[in-house]
């Protein structure tokens, strides 16, 4: 968050269900907010780091990217 890490028992998968769908799974460890995604810089094998306003850098797997980039319109 912007205001720094939280540690919960929680699954990830618990927290998604909680979460508006703004927030996105982008990978298996990552949530994202997508109104917060500056840009999308893309590696080599597929995936991606996405770089929030905040400056915070979010790996995103081959799947998620290709689905990020169709629905922020990359």
């Amino acid at each position: 968050t912007s205001t720094g890490a939280w540690l919960t028992t929680s699954s990830l998968r618990d927290i998604e269900a909680l979460l508006p769908a703004k927030f996105e799974r982008v990978d298996r460890r990552n949530l994202l907010n997508l109104d917060e995604v500056a840009r999308l810089e893309p590696a080599p094998d597929g995936s991606a780091t996405a770089v929030t306003r905040g400056g915070h850098r979010v790996h995103v797997s081959r799947q998620s990217a290709r689905d990020l980039r169709r629905r922020l319109g990359l």
